[in-house]
Formats: C-alpha cells, sequence, structure tokens
C-alpha cells in the first residue's frame, strides 16, 4: 500500500494549491492573483481531496465549472482538454462594461483581448443584451461548441 503522498493524484493537489496560494508560482496571477482560491475541507487534506474527487479518468484533468469559482466539490470535475480549453475560452478574459454617453448607452465586451462594442437608447437595452451575451456564452461552454 502505498503513502498518499505516493499517490498519482497527490501532484494536481499540490500544484491546484500553488497556483492559489504561491506568489511565485507561473500560473498566480491567473489563480490567486485573480481570487481563486482552494475550499477549507481541501487546503490541508489531500485524503479529502480525494475523498471528494474520486480516481480520476483515464485522460481527464481537474477543472472548476465556474472558471472564476473556487476549487471546491461542488465546483470541480475531471474534464477532457477540450472542455477545459473552451472553458478558458470563453469564460477566462471575458470583461463587460456599459458606458453611459451623452445619448446612449455603450456596452464594451471584451472576450480574450479583442473588443466588442454596441450601442442602445437605454440602459434596460444595454442590460438586456450583455445579459443574453452571457447566456449565449455559458451555453456553448455547456453544449460544448
Amino acid at each position: 500500500m502505498t503513502t498518499l503522498t505516493k499517490h498519482e493524484l497527490y501532484p494536481v493537489w499540490l500544484m491546484m494549491k500553488q497556483r492559489c496560494y504561491n506568489i511565485n508560482h507561473e500560473a498566480y496571477s491567473r489563480y490567486g492573483g485573480r481570487g481563486i482560491t482552494v475550499c477549507e475541507r481541501w487546503l490541508h487534506s489531500f485524503a479529502n481531496f480525494l475523498a471528494d474527487m474520486g480516481e480520476r479518468p483515464s485522460g481527464l484533468t481537474l477543472d472548476r465549472e465556474d472558471n472564476d469559482g473556487p476549487y471546491s466539490p461542488d465546483n470541480c470535475v475531471w474534464s477532457d482538454h477540450r472542455t477545459q480549453q473552451h472553458n478558458r475560452s470563453l469564460m477566462y478574459d471575458a470583461k463587460c462594461i456599459v458606458q453611459r454617453g451623452p445619448t446612449n448607452f455603450r456596452v464594451q465586451i471584451t472576450l480574450n483581448g479583442k473588443p466588442h462594442q454596441r450601442r442602445f437608447n437605454t440602459l434596460a437595452e444595454a442590460e438586456d443584451y450583455l445579459a443574453d451575451c452571457r447566456f449565449e456564452r455559458e451555453m456553448h461552454f455547456r453544449l460544448g461548441l
């Protein structure tokens, strides 16, 4: 019987914590630097992480369903590379703002560094557009498009 530190998922657990809490880790700015945390149950217990996630199915990696949410039992799943890339491209680096102009409202959506703008006559129209964009991104992610 191997010890837990020799378990194949032990490095996965360690790296999850490094990304969130080690400011010298190369990926810290994309995780801990933007507020991603590890839940208390997992933070100090590999055994709890293993009990909640179970063994990793072949070819899958640890993924957060809500890319802005924490590493926790209710937010983590084992996903394939395509799903993870899609999650990152649709949910990461998406910024939405509404600016009031002199005669209208401008919505600017920046997705992966590319800005998209539209103008609306009312704040309600601008907010509806933002809601539609967020829904569309979520559906693309959930459907694996």
